[in-house]
């Protein structure tokens, strides 16, 4: 049964199929915006895959029947089909793919912030080493095994020509309860602990509005009086600063000054925002920027399979 499913889907087909183990919930714009160049030729993949009961679709209509577009998740038969491919587990695949499906209250955030690294991979130049090399979503990220239970939105590697910029994704969480909130950073810093070389990682937190954005800011601030030894670095925008001027635009706050730099940066003032580009980075690795997510035929350029670990 498996040689004879995988003889019926392709390269890229099967790249789609763990993207969405590991993203969750992908609609047929977000799809398209990655995979295929035009939205008939999506459609009709995305019905090859239906009829071989690969993944299944949600039509979401609003009042007076408006549709957005159809979400795409993994069916468990597709869920075992990637198990197979790769090196998941196949009992956990299929149960994840339970579990998306009946989330169906819960989607939007994941959904939302795929959008964020869709719209990355977007915006990112189409020639030389600049681009979103690696996105790893929710169900790639921190088992809870781990004791800490931390599971961010995503994770990404975006590449530049002098480093790397890598990151996980809070999206939209600045309007909880302070007690939720303060408890939601502590896991961060907790998890990025480090006493001695610590790498560079930023953590970009998404608030929904300017209110949510300063009560990020100081709460971040807060927070790292107690966790002097936490290594990531927090940046805090608005969705409607990435709305306006998009992922790669000139967005983020810093949230916290390190008492020592990386030797050549400079930390912005505190009201001063600066571009994913001006980041402090990480040394470049050697990687083939024709992997870059959203390129024509990525996924034949990039080292192994999307998602696999």
């Amino acid at each position: 049964m498996r040689e004879h499913l995988i003889s019926k889907i392709t390269h890229r087909d099967r790249t789609l199929l763990i993207a969405l183990v590991s993203y969750r919930y992908l609609d047929m714009s977000q799809i398209q915006a990655l995979f295929f160049p035009s939205q008939r030729t999506a459609q009709m993949r995305i019905s090859h895959l239906l009829e071989l009961g690969l993944v299944h679709r949600w039509k979401i209509f609003e009042t007076n029947f408006y549709r957005w577009p159809s979400i795409i998740l993994i069916a468990p038969r597709g869920a075992a089909l990637v198990a197979d491919m790769t090196d998941l587990r196949r009992n956990a695949a299929i149960q994840q793919a339970h579990l998306a499906a009946d989330r169906r209250g819960r989607y939007w955030r994941t959904l939302s912030a795929n959008w964020f690294f869709v719209r990355l991979a977007e915006a990112s130049p189409r020639a030389g080493r600049n681009g979103l090399y690696r996105w790893l979503g929710p169900a790639d990220l921190r088992p809870d095994d781990d004791g800490l239970g931390l599971v961010t939105e995503g994770c990404g590697i975006y590449l530049f020509p002098d480093g790397d910029v890598v990151f996980d994704l809070d999206w939209a969480r600045a309007d909880a309860a302070r007690h939720w909130l303060r408890r939601r950073l502590d896991l961060y810093f907790r998890y990025f602990r480090c006493s001695s070389d610590p790498p560079i990682h930023h953590v970009l937190f998404i608030a929904r509005s300017e209110r949510g954005e300063r009560r990020l800011v100081s709460a971040v601030r807060r927070r790292h009086r107690s966790w002097f030894m936490s290594y990531h670095r927090s940046w805090v925008t608005t969705i409607d600063h990435i709305d306006r001027e998009g992922p790669l635009g000139s967005i983020w706050r810093y949230a916290y000054s390190f008492p020592n730099e990386p030797e050549g940066w400079c930390p912005p003032d505190d009201d001063e925002r600066l571009s994913l580009e001006e980041f402090p980075k990480a040394p470049p690795e050697q990687v083939d920027p024709r992997g870059c997510i959203g390129r024509p035929e990525w996924w034949r350029f990039q080292p192994r399979e999307l998602g696999e670990t």
